[in-house]
C-alpha cells in the first residue's frame, strides 16, 4: 500500500494543519500516515497560549515501526508546521533515509513581515536544509525572504523583488519548484509558481473573500501533493489547488470572521473531491 507521510503539528481543535491535510487527502482517496511533530491544544491564534507537548520520542518510534511493515511504501510526504529546530533535523533524517516521489515542504514559520513569536532565530537557517531536500516548496513571501536570510518587506512583492529572492534561493542550493503563496496579482490572490531550471512564473489565483482565512495554506498544500500524486503536472496541480482552495473559502466566508479561527469550512471541498 502507498502511503503519504503527512508530518506536521496536530491542533486538538480546529480543522487546520494536519486535520485539514488528513480531511483532503482522504477525500482524494489517498492513504496517510500521520506523524505529527508537535501536539497543540489549540491553533496559536484566536485562543489564547496552546499547550505545546513534542513528539520526537513518538515520533522516532513510529518511523522505526512503520519501517518494518513490508507491505507499506511511503511515497510522498507533506511537512508542515514543526516548530523546533530538532524536529527539522529529525524530519531531514527521514527525507534522506526516504527517495520520496514528491516532498512538498511548507516552511511554515512567519507572516505578514515577520518571523512567529516563538521561533529561534536559526529557525529559518535550518529550514533551509528541508528546502533543499524537498521537491515542492510553498512558502509565503514573508518565509521566502526568511529562508534567503533576509529581513522581510511585507509591502514589497515587485517583480522584481520576488525574482531577486528566488535567484539568491536558487543559488543556496534549492532546486525544487517554488509555489510562493498569498501573492497578488491581477486583482485575484493566489501563487506565483517557478518550477525548477525556469525564470518565468506561472501565476494561478481567486478573487478575494473579504476577512481573514485560518489554514488556507494547510489546506493547499495538501491539495497540492494530493494532485500530485494523483498523477499531475505541477501546474496543472496547481491550477486544480486554487480552484479547490476557493470552495472551501467560499464555504468558510459564509460564517462570523471570529469563529473562522476553528479553521477551514470543508464539508464542500470533500464532496467536490469525492466526485471528481
Amino acid at each position: 500500500m502507498k502511503a503519504t507521510a503527512v508530518v506536521e503539528d496536530f491542533s486538538a481543535l480546529g480543522t487546520i494543519s494536519s486535520v485539514a491535510a488528513m480531511d483532503v487527502l482522504h477525500g482524494m482517496g489517498i492513504t496517510t500516515a500521520v506523524l505529527p511533530a508537535m501536539f497543540l491544544s489549540s491553533s496559536t491564534e484566536g485562543f489564547g497560549t496552546p499547550v505545546k507537548m513534542t513528539a520526537s520520542s513518538w515520533f522516532r518510534k513510529t518511523v522505526a515501526h512503520l519501517q518494518t511493515v513490508s507491505h507499506l511504501e511511503l511515497d510522498s510526504a507533506l511537512i508542515g508546521y514543526l516548530g523546533t529546530t530538532g524536529a527539522i533535523a529529525e524530519v531531514a533524517a527521514l527525507a534522506t533515509h526516504n527517495n520520496w516521489q514528491t516532498l512538498l515542504v511548507d516552511p511554515v514559520m512567519g507572516d505578514n513581515g515577520r518571523l512567529y513569536d516563538g521561533f529561534s532565530p536559526d529557525y529559518p537557517a535550518k529550514m533551509m536544509t528541508l528546502a533543499k531536500l524537498s521537491t515542492v516548496i510553498t512558502p509565503n513571501w514573508t518565509e521566502l525572504q526568511l529562508l534567503i536570510g533576509e529581513k522581510p518587506v511585507k509591502s514589497d512583492e515587485s517583480d522584481q523583488a520576488i525574482a531577486n529572492a528566488v535567484n539568491k534561493i536558487r543559488q543556496k542550493g534549492v532546486e525544487s519548484t517554488i509555489v510562493l503563496t498569498g501573492i497578488h496579482r491581477q486583482g485575484k490572490i493566489g501563487s506565483l509558481t517557478f518550477l525548477r531550471h525556469e525564470t518565468t512564473p506561472f501565476f494561478a489565483g481567486n478573487e478575494p473573500f473579504p476577512g481573514h482565512f485560518y489554514g488556507t495554506g494547510d489546506t493547499f498544500a495538501a491539495l497540492l501533493v494530493g494532485y500530485l500524486q494523483q498523477g499531475l503536472s505541477l501546474v496543472a496541480a496547481v491550477t486544480k489547488s486554487t480552484a479547490a482552495i476557493r470552495i472551501a473559502v467560499a464555504e468558510t466566508a459564509e460564517i462570523s470572521q471570529a469563529d473562522r479561527v476553528y479553521g477551514m469550512r470543508t464539508r464542500r471541498l470533500l464532496k467536490y473531491l469525492t466526485n471528481t
